[in-house]
């Protein structure tokens, strides 16, 4: 709209939007579980859940709404723009997470420092970082969230329905996590490197086994800074992603994992 001596009056521009969007429910990937029976069962569908179905569902997908690529024998290829991973601290009664969730969330606000952020995601502080990194605390109809950033990184802490702790890491860039993995060097050798992540959605495996630390330290950072006498009646098995905790916390499930596509 632009503003004349006259009143205002609309004039014609291009669109900012460069992508098409489509939405599926899908009988596979659309479902949301409203309630779990067996933690064990759902764990090891988190646990094994595979990028090559999903590329072959998208491939589907684009079979069927872009038709045109099998005539010019053209394929997509599919790369991960944003990522989370998000761990679900299931309580047994919502009065037993808000006995402590104030405590967790002063914690969060006043004790975590720009050193305690880096450790999260692994990372180390030193004086050649420049980039953003800080703590918001943020008041929501759903309930109240602080959230760690550090680049294009963050770790977000929030209450579901007043009876679910969620920790949740997201990366606008995926590249900002590293892991070993087979490089291809110049000269056709193929070695193994500590080397940044690949956008890729074969990286979901790789990035689920990288970001269940972080997730794990910062859930250990505010149970020892905020409530220590759980830290004595916890016991933690498959690497701390299938976690069962006498008292108050029932089961911690590492379980969710939404990505934005790109083609």
């Amino acid at each position: 709209m632009t503003k004349r001596a006259g009143g205002p009056i609309l004039r014609y521009d291009d669109g900012k939007c460069l992508h098409y969007y489509f939405y599926f429910i899908d009988e596979d990937l659309g479902l949301c579980y409203t309630a779990v029976a067996d933690w064990a069962a759902a764990q090891k569908l988190s646990d094994n859940w595979d990028p090559a179905f999903l590329h072959r569902k998208l491939d589907r997908f684009s079979d069927q709404y872009c038709p045109i690529l099998r005539q010019i024998e053209e394929s997509y290829r599919w790369s991960v723009d944003e990522a989370e991973y998000a761990a679900d601290i299931v309580f047994r009664r919502q009065a037993d997470l808000q006995a402590i969730y104030g405590n967790l969330i002063r914690t969060a606000i006043h004790t975590v420092k720009p050193d305690d952020i880096a450790t999260f995601p692994g990372k180390k502080l030193n004086g050649n970082y420049h980039d953003e990194m800080g703590n918001r605390y943020n008041v929501r109809i759903e309930g109240t969230r602080v959230r760690h950033s550090m680049g294009m990184a963050s770790i977000k802490m929030y209450d579901k329905f007043g009876q679910i702790l969620r920790i949740e890491t997201t990366a606008k860039d995926i590249s900002f996590f590293k892991h070993y993995r087979e490089v291809e060097q110049r000269n056709g050798e193929a070695t193994m490197k500590f080397t940044p992540m690949k956008k890729t959605i074969y990286s979901l495996g790789a990035l689920r086994e990288v970001w269940a630390r972080p997730t794990a330290a910062t859930w250990s950072f505010y149970r020892l800074s905020t409530i220590p006498a759980m830290a004595s009646t916890s016991s933690t098995k498959s690497r701390g992603r299938s976690m069962r905790r006498r008292g108050h916390i029932a089961v911690l499930t590492s379980s969710t994992k939404t990505t934005k596509l790109c083609s």
